[in-house]
């Protein structure tokens, strides 16, 4: 590993803390750290470097990580190497996964396995990448559904007759008939003005 692709944390900025903290070693990204990107990514002890239109233009997430609002100071998070963003919530070959997305080198062409699809759906739709777990839906197979075996799931739920009341004990001919002609004499009743 040549010296240009490690810096320490603890000198991250140029300053030398001497605090007796344990040096950990921060590598760039062998594919993602690219010269001429903006945005500065730090995941455990990996660093990458890339272009940050693809996160805010994708994903409410990173639009709300990025993009101060009208009242904050001018964005600092991500913008050097001193200063990354840094996200906990996956792991550096799981993030490379998912930056294959936007940076596959073949144009169109995204053949790769389906647990690399699971790990970018996954993430699509932890940091609300819409259109790219549209993509990821596209390329994995669809959920399995339920057998349909042709039978009511409700038939096979144990019902217990004890507490049921058959159905010719509530309804019977001259309940139904007593109701009729009540209600159709309260109603000529009411018609003929009668209070």
């Amino acid at each position: 590993m040549s010296l240009s692709l490690v810096t320490s944390l603890s000198n991250l900025d140029g300053r030398d803390d001497n605090d007796n903290r344990p040096s950990r070693i921060v590598t760039r990204h062998p594919t993602y750290y690219l010269f001429g990107a903006d945005l500065f990514i730090r995941i455990q002890r990996v660093i990458f470097c890339v272009h940050s239109y693809f996160l805010l233009r994708e994903s409410i997430h990173f639009q709300r990580l990025l993009t101060p609002s009208p009242h904050d100071p001018p964005r600092t998070l991500g913008t050097s190497l001193a200063r990354p963003l840094v996200l906990t919530d996956t792991t550096p070959s799981h993030f490379a996964i998912f930056l294959w997305v936007f940076y596959n080198p073949h144009f169109g062409q995204y053949n790769t396995s389906q647990t690399n699809w699971t790990i970018v759906r996954s993430l699509a739709i932890q940091w609300q990448f819409l259109e790219v777990l549209q993509l990821a839906d596209q390329h994995l197979p669809p959920p399995p559904t339920p057998q349909d075996d042709g039978h009511d799931d409700d038939d096979e739920i144990q019902w217990d007759a004890s507490i049921e009341t058959p159905y010719e004990d509530w309804i019977t001919t001259d309940s139904i008939t007593e109701d009729f002609v009540q209600l159709n004499l309260n109603r000529r009743h009411l018609e003929d003005g009668a209070a």
